[in-house]
């Protein structure tokens, strides 16, 4: 950046004038200290002189400037001296000295940040690039400005250390991570809403434990052998096959999103490595073909396929799964599933509940019809939601059907009703015994929510935490949401 010989001048005299005022200020109310004050005032001065005729000398010879000093009067207690290794305006200077948080030049952003890194020390020099390193390197519109669109992290390696980040975020900017060579000690990548359309193989990332790709613009994904990576986000791209390169090698994986994506088909050998997965997300992509097996994954607890049209699903070898979404599967195979405790489904008909002994939570959607003592072996169930569309649905509902129910807390019916209920508690009492309170709501047309409590609140609540243990933290997570919903009436 060009500024004249004069314009110097003016710009260290003034940095004198600002670092004499600031000690006149401290001399007035700390008096008794006045010769250490006045050393650490020569020794910034003195600094500030030395630089001064580098520069010039710089400016006379060679024309660029590559080292330069300003003082922050406000930062601590005597204020800081930064050195830096290049000239910066009087615009830079206001934006990083007045610790704002927007930012319209990345650079100032990291200056910014790395004086923060060392505001203790009395003058700050950041022209050692392999001292400059911060941990965390967080871009977003919010703090740089919008007209900065597209990134290269490599131009900061003239004033950033970037291979001491352990964690890069970047959002709502256009960025190509085929030039981001800070792979060496990132452990954190987050990426959001940067475009990104392709991906080379992260292979060499060998030191990241989470990576998040959310709302991009992936189409096909190739992760190989990061084999601390534990969790992988990759929800609102566009992908649309999954093989057994997708996910090659990732050994320690534990946690996988691929909700909101496009994929229509999920090829038998996808999932052959993640034996250590405990949480996988494939909700709202559509209808899908699965030939993948799950049965390798024996740690998966939690399993969300919500909002897809599946015809055929084979879940053998989940013997540990607690937690399970399905949207609209024609053919489902639950045959090890015998841990479940939560189970959503949209079915027509009931699939045998017998295998699913330890069902706490059943959520029913689409349902035409009810068999005879379906519910007969769910003596765990205390949730149950039932939602249909069938006009008859709500007026055929008959004791009989609810039988079983034993430890019932709480029912929740979502219907299309022509009946008139005259008095709804004396009708649930019928159908599943004792009732507490009974919430009704009618909205448009002829829908009706209705939510019974078997019991008081209270005791639901209780009852919820003597069975806390039951759980695994990452299913119980889960379900305290959809407790936590379940009585937003």
């Amino acid at each position: 950046m060009e500024v004249s010989r004069k314009n110097l001048l003016d710009f260290y005299s003034n940095t004198i004038n600002q670092i004499d005022l600031k000690f006149e200020i401290i001399l007035i109310n700390q008096s008794e200290n006045e010769y250490k004050i006045n050393e650490i005032r020569s020794k910034l001065l003195n600094r500030v002189r030395s630089i001064q005729k580098h520069s010039l000398n710089e400016k006379t010879e060679k024309k660029i400037i590559s080292k330069f000093c300003f003082f922050i009067p406000n930062l601590s207690t005597y204020g800081n001296l930064v050195i830096t290794n290049k000239y910066l305006d009087e615009l830079s200077i206001k934006s990083i000295t007045n610790n704002q948080v927007y930012h319209k030049q990345l650079e100032n952003k990291i200056i910014s940040e790395l004086i923060k890194s060392k505001k203790e020390s009395l003058i700050i020099d950041l022209t050692d690039i392999e001292s400059n390193f911060i941990t965390t390197l967080c871009l977003e519109d919010y703090v740089i400005h919008k007209e900065m669109n597209n990134l290269n992290l490599n131009e900061l390696r003239t004033i950033l250390n970037l291979d001491k980040i352990k964690k890069f975020v970047c959002k709502n900017f256009i960025l190509d991570l085929r030039d981001c060579n800070i792979q060496k000690s990132l452990e954190t990548l987050i990426v959001n809403s940067c475009q990104i359309s392709s991906l080379n193989s992260l292979e060499n990332w060998s030191s990241l434990r989470l990576v998040d790709l959310s709302f991009n613009n992936l189409s096909r994904i190739e992760f190989k052998n990061l084999k601390n990576l534990e969790k992988l986000c990759l929800n609102g791209n566009n992908l649309m096959e999954l093989d057994k390169n997708s996910f090659q090698g990732l050994i320690r994986l534990e946690e996988l999103d691929l909700k909101d994506n496009c994929i229509n088909f999920i090829r038998e050998n996808t999932f052959q490595d993640l034996k250590n997965l405990v949480k996988l997300n494939i909700s709202r992509n559509g209808k899908i073909k699965i030939d993948a097996k799950f049965d390798n994954m024996k740690k998966l607890k939690c399993l969300n396929l919500n909002n897809n049209q599946i015809d055929y699903l084979n879940l053998k070898g989940l013997d540990n799964l607690e937690y399970l979404e399905l949207g609209k599967v024609f053919n489902v195979v639950f045959s090890d599933c015998e841990d479940l405790k939560f189970l959503k489904i949209e079915i027509e008909s009931l699939p045998d509940l017998r295998p699913f002994k330890k069902l706490i939570f059943l959520v029913i959607d689409g349902l035409k019809s009810l068999e005879n003592e379906v519910f007969l072996s769910q003596n765990n169930l205390l949730f149950l939601t039932i939602k249909s569309n069938e006009n008859a649905f709500f007026s055929n509902l008959e004791r009989k059907y609810f039988y079983g129910l034993n430890e019932l807390k709480c029912f929740k019916l979502e219907v299309s009703c022509q009946k008139q209920i005259d008095n709804y508690h004396n009708y649930f009492e019928n159908l599943i015994g004792n009732v507490d309170e009974i919430s009704v709501r009618v909205e448009k047309g002829s829908k009706l929510e209705i939510l019974v409590k078997k019991v008081p609140y209270s005791d639901i609540v209780y009852e919820m935490l003597e069975k806390r243990s039951l759980f695994s933290k990452v299913t119980l997570d889960r379900i305290s949401n959809f407790v936590c919903n379940y009585f937003y009436f």
